[in-house]
């Protein structure tokens, strides 16, 4: 031996360590792009999942968590956060991974009722989205007439007209008893 180094060494071999890739500057998107998402009242999640890229290289399923957000409501953007595991490490959150779209108000389901109204009181109008009564933060009604045009607004879209009879109230509460009356006090 030359060198007093040399003498130390035995069994000398390389070892390398995996490093960590950090997922904190990943692109995430749909992993398929053609689905679509509509408002029905619950927290909706990409049936076929996201694909997490970290520059061309795709990361693996197994290499993060997913959570959503900001999912429920028509007329939103869902949002996704990504946090690395195993071999992967840091966060990710995107704000725009899919757009809800508002339920048309004209769909299978949708029903709307309106009543009898008077010459001077509107109808009462109640819409329904299967067995659920919607507020009025779902829709707005508008009378011109004996015509109720609803107009849904928030997680829903579209308009429906509905026709309603109006009643002249002074008739609608006379009773049978004051038109006898009417009737048999007339003058001669």
């Amino acid at each position: 031996p030359t060198n007093a180094a040399d003498t130390n060494v035995v069994n000398a071999r390389k070892v390398s360590f995996p490093v960590k890739v950090d997922l904190s500057s990943a692109t995430i998107v749909l992993a398929r792009n053609t689905e679509t998402f509509t408002y029905n009242g619950a927290a909706q999640v990409p049936y076929y999942g996201v694909v997490v890229k970290v520059g061309e290289t795709t990361i693996p399923a197994s290499g993060y968590t997913v959570a959503y957000s900001n999912n429920v409501n028509g007329g939103t953007y869902a949002h996704a956060t990504i946090t690395g595991t195993g071999l992967y490490s840091g966060t990710k959150t995107v704000s725009n991974l899919f757009y809800i779209n508002p339920k048309s108000i004209t769909s299978y389901g949708i029903s709307a009722e309106v009543s009898t109204g008077t010459l001077t009181t509107n109808p009462t109008v109640v819409v329904k989205d299967g067995s659920t009564v919607l507020t009025s933060a779902d829709y707005e009604v508008d009378f011109s007439g004996n015509v109720a045009t609803i107009t849904g607004k928030g997680n829903y879209t579209g308009t429906i007209t509905k026709t309603f009879t109006l009643v002249d109230k002074t008739i609608a509460s006379a009773t049978a008893a004051s038109c006898i009356s009417v009737i048999t006090t007339a003058p001669a």
